[in-house]
């Protein structure tokens, strides 16, 4: 075995990065978002409520729909002074996100290169496999509900070998998000797409790997929607549900460099990912009268990973083992707390009970702590598995881990 860098794996590890921010990107996306300009800083349940107060006093409802029917009762509600009111200004809708995900603050695998093996397999052309899962979950602010989520994910792909310094392959995902918030209500996300991969070696032991993806995504969220009033029974209790799609295009770089050192390879890795984000225009469907139509989001995403890889090479009786470490901090650009408008459905002018409701601030920093071991074995083989966290970050919270193999010819 020659001691030459086998990039497929680190190739692999550029696709799990950017799939990943792509991926989470779209459960963060449950909404549609719209960029406008800046207002006061609303809750979903203020902006919400303020728009139902004012559209039952105008009379703003379509004949006989349960929006209607909502604005009557409360009409007839008392507060608790004994005084009667067209849902005061006190009433609220309980949502808190049961539909609308936070910013994307989660991605590349540390340095998203890590490689999992630092010998030839031989051969030019190569095919891998690798499922895995991660554990995503948003802790709860009052711009944004909490809410726990699986994402099991599995990729294939090839790629070649067409010169002593460049590699170039293909790969494609899918990837399942089932998640539930924790004040009720449930999200899912369907992933798929193709990624264009290549890896350069300008000088030994230097590298850099770009990537172009991407993924469509299929969304369905259910968010809990009940209206009340101060001191009073419940208005209306049940569900808004609705599904729509993404799509997402991304871009990734990440370059880097190991070093040999008393039997360890140590080595920094920096990069850059890109993904811009494109959603529908979302309608939701309910018996609550409360179903809302919001309008589509652009959105764009750009981090920046800093960190460090080392690997130990073993050589074994059935093939060299390699554990491994990594570290990276990685920061967001792009990324801002949006201003989502929305607007009534069952409205017979619904222009006119538009509102702006606030999404929380995203993460601008964070860290990702990777560890893994891969092993080459006869035959051309290479197995590799992984576990990684992400920490730091006020919004979420990850950890996953996958398996995978790939085969030389």
């Amino acid at each position: 075995m020659k001691s030459q860098k086998s990039h497929g794996s680190r190739i692999y590890r550029l696709w799990t990065a950017t799939a990943s921010l792509a991926v989470i990107a779209s459960a963060a996306s449950a909404l549609g978002f719209v960029a406008i300009p800046t207002v006061e800083a609303q809750t979903f349940d203020q902006a919400a409520g303020d728009s139902l107060i004012s559209l039952c006093n105008a009379q703003n409802a379509i004949s006989g729909s349960d929006l209607q029917s909502l604005c009557s009762r409360g009409a007839g509600s008392t507060t608790g002074t004994g005084a009667t009111s067209v849902l005061p200004a006190a009433a609220f809708i309980e949502e808190r996100r049961r539909s609308v995900g936070g910013s994307e603050d989660r991605t590349a695998k540390p340095g998203a290169s890590s490689d999992t093996a630092g010998y030839d397999l031989g051969g030019g052309l190569s095919a891998f496999v690798s499922a895995g899962g991660d554990s995503l979950n948003h802790h709860n602010n009052k711009f944004e509900d909490g809410y726990s989520s699986a994402v099991p994910t599995i990729f294939v792909g090839a790629d070649y070998r067409i010169t002593d310094w460049m590699t170039a392959g293909l790969a494609v995902n899918y990837s399942y998000q089932d998640g539930s918030y924790d004040d009720g209500g449930s999200f899912d996300t369907h992933s798929y797409g193709p990624l264009l991969f290549a890896s350069f070696t300008p000088l030994p032991g230097m590298f850099a790997d770009v990537s172009l993806g991407y993924n469509r995504q299929n969304n369905s969220r259910t968010r809990v929607a009940d209206a009340s009033v101060p001191n009073g029974p419940a208005l209306t209790t049940g569900h808004a549900s609705g599904d729509y799609d993404t799509d997402q295009y991304s871009a990734g770089f990440l370059a880097g460099y190991d070093h040999p050192f008393q039997g360890f390879t140590i080595g920094p890795r920096a990069g850059l990912n890109f993904v811009y984000s494109d959603t529908e225009n979302y309608n939701e469907s309910s018996n609550t009268g409360l179903a809302l139509r919001y309008s589509g989001l652009n959105q764009r995403s750009l981090q920046s990973t800093l960190g460090a890889v080392a690997t130990m090479p073993i050589s074994t009786s059935f093939g060299v083992v390699q554990p491994q470490i990594g570290v990276a901090w990685l920061h967001e650009f792009m990324g801002d707390s949006r201003n989502i408008q929305a607007e009534y459905r069952e409205a017979f002018n619904p222009a006119a009970t538009q509102f702006t409701f606030r999404r929380e601030q995203p993460a601008r920093d964070w860290a990702v702590i990777d560890v893994g071991v891969s092993a080459i074995l006869p035959n051309q083989l290479q197995a590799f598995a992984s576990f990684t966290t992400m920490q730091g970050n006020e919004n979420y919270v990850s950890y996953g881990g996958l398996l995978g193999l790939r085969k030389a010819f």
